[in-house]
């Protein structure tokens, strides 16, 4: 029996290395040959050093401020790592990570995010990704959110908590106007009951930010519940 897994072993081990040679593995953002040690699953170096920066957690901020009244801006800060729109660059790894199954890259992705809490802020007590809806994660078969949650808490060592629930299965947000998307996430998350978010810090992670609504949303719930301070980092932030 040993000696018929070993043989199994190796086939599948022999099968994988023809594939890379017939099929070379390709970046999800150039579409050129990996030949690197890539230093994310299937992106190369050089297209992630051309993804272009986002814009300064002030700017972020200030967008967000333009699409909220101040009363009703609950989060102390946004941050992200790259900027989403022309020409192509991160928007193609999490376009793959939510619609092609690229599950890996979300969790590596998510250790990226580490880099964002090294400024001169609170360190939060606790991760909280923003939740999807039931049918949503049911359909996708995971929430990318909480798996770039994941990879900051393997990145960091704080926990991650998933205290939120989508109670309402809203429609997308990407096609949406600014005022639309405001509506379209009022009263759609609800705390956990059982949770205990009193006096602690907390950091909600996202895929995209735009302007800010969703993250938003997400702090307001959290604040109602108790929490002290609300922050936010995503992968990409719309420019």
């Amino acid at each position: 029996m040993r000696a018929l897994r070993l043989v199994a072993r190796g086939a599948r081990f022999l099968t994988a290395a023809l594939d890379h040679a017939i099929f070379p593995r390709h970046c999800l953002l150039s579409g050129q040959p990996l030949t690197e040690s890539a230093p994310l699953p299937l992106i190369s170096q050089a297209a992630l050093d051309a993804c272009e920066p986002a814009p300064s957690a002030l700017d972020l901020m200030l967008t967000a401020q333009r699409h909220h009244e101040a009363d009703d801006l609950y989060l102390s800060s946004i941050q992200a790592l790259y900027a989403v729109g022309p020409p192509l660059g991160i928007q193609e790894a999490i376009h793959a990570i939510k619609y092609r199954g690229h599950r890996t890259l979300a969790v590596a992705l998510g250790a990226h995010l580490a880099v964002l809490l090294e400024a001169p802020q609170p360190m939060p007590e606790a991760i909280v990704p923003v939740p999807i809806h039931p049918a949503r994660r049911r359909e996708r078969g995971y929430n990318q959110a909480v798996l770039l949650a994941r990879g900051l808490s393997d990145a960091t060592g704080i926990p991650v908590v998933e205290v939120l629930h989508r109670v309402v299965n809203t429609r997308s947000q990407t096609t949406l106007s600014d005022a639309q998307r405001s509506r379209n996430v009022h009263d759609v998350f609800a705390l956990d009951p059982q949770a205990d978010v009193r006096e602690r810090r907390l950091l909600i992670v996202d895929d995209v930010f735009t302007t800010g609504a969703t993250m938003n949303a997400c702090a307001g719930v959290l604040l109602d519940g108790g929490a002290v301070r609300v922050d936010a980092v995503a992968v990409g932030a719309t420019v």
